[in-house]
């Protein structure tokens, strides 16, 4: 029976029982494929276990493909890759999953062909494996894969990716990700821009400071702390957020990194976040003389007054 227009199927026993007696017919005595590619692979024949590559019967091919992959054969390499291209995507599959595994960086070109491939396991293999790669081809490769919308595992594959090689210009697209609905696409972005580490990462970790999904935020905070004191100037920009959620964020980043404002209009902001973590603040006029004693309180407040958090505007009011 054709499915989905694959080739048909065929057991292992049946192609086994055909091969034994092809090759009973052609002399060399081995009864099953088993036999034959054990045979084969004691022997030092990788020459003749490739050629099963070709072989009509599905497993006997897939057994061949195993075996390859499992001498780490890398002479066979080009002829797995041929096998990208074969009809049946099983095939197709089992032949990525050997080149995989064969692995060194002779493999690189094949992986890079996979990620294009019309099939969601295919395109999803070569995703995962580029990440051992630091060319400049993979990081591009990886970046057209981010906009795989069909299949949200092929965008994860190639996110984790992006972060393992760790190239900055992979930034600005996994920040643009960070906006995607997909609550795993956000988190993985997270962790991949945590990875590469640079300025722009840290900003776009920081966004993510007032998501509205728990774990996000924790990821987020977690990110930022575990950056150290790099990640400082993001986390002040952030106590102006809109966000309560982002502001109380920014505040535990803040302390925990050692990093608490001790002046100026950092130390304001700072004091609003503390005056309003919760959604809606009540203002108590006298936790405004927090602000008495900051010097150079003027700059800030006058900045707080055009929030559109009505208890920062208030606070700010009163202080001044």
């Amino acid at each position: 029976m054709i499915e989905r227009g694959y080739m048909k199927k065929i057991t292992t026993g049946h192609a086994s029982i055909i091969l034994g007696l092809v090759l009973s017919l052609s002399g060399c005595g081995y009864e099953t494929t088993t036999e034959a590619i054990a045979a084969y692979k004691a022997e030092g024949k990788t020459e003749q276990i490739i050629k099963l590559l070709y072989d009509p019967m599905q497993a006997t091919r897939i057994e061949a493909i195993e075996a390859l992959a499992e001498i780490q054969a890398k002479e066979a390499l080009e002829p797995l890759a041929g096998l990208f291209n074969d009809p049946d995507k099983i095939v197709v599959h089992e032949a990525i999953d050997a080149v995989v595994e064969i692995g060194g960086p002779e493999i690189e070109p094949y992986l890079l062909e996979a990620i294009t491939l019309d099939t969601a396991p295919a395109r999803e293999a070569g995703a995962t494996a580029l990440g051992s790669f630091k060319s400049p081809a993979a990081v591009d490769a990886l970046i057209i894969a981010l906009d795989d919308y069909k299949y949200e595992q092929i965008v994860l594959a190639a996110i984790k990716s992006l972060g393992e090689i760790g190239d900055p210009r992979a930034v600005d697209p996994l920040c643009k990700k960070l906006k995607e609905r997909s609550y795993n696409i956000r988190e993985a972005c997270i962790a991949a821009l945590y990875l590469i580490g640079d300025d722009a990462a840290l900003r776009g970790i920081s966004t993510r400071l007032g998501d509205v999904r728990e774990p996000i935020r924790e990821a987020t905070i977690r990110a930022l702390k575990e950056s150290g004191a790099a990640s400082a100037p993001f986390a002040l920009e952030v106590l102006r957020s809109e966000s309560h959620l982002a502001r109380a964020g920014a505040l535990d980043v803040l302390q925990e990194i050692d990093a608490v404002p001790d002046s100026g209009s950092d130390l304001v902001w700072y004091r609003l976040a503390e005056l309003t973590i919760e959604k809606k603040p009540e203002v108590d006029p006298v936790k405004a003389e927090v602000f008495a004693s900051i010097e150079d309180t003027i700059p800030g407040l006058l900045e707080a007054l055009m929030h559109t958090t009505p208890a920062i505007r208030e606070y700010a009011s009163v202080a001044l």
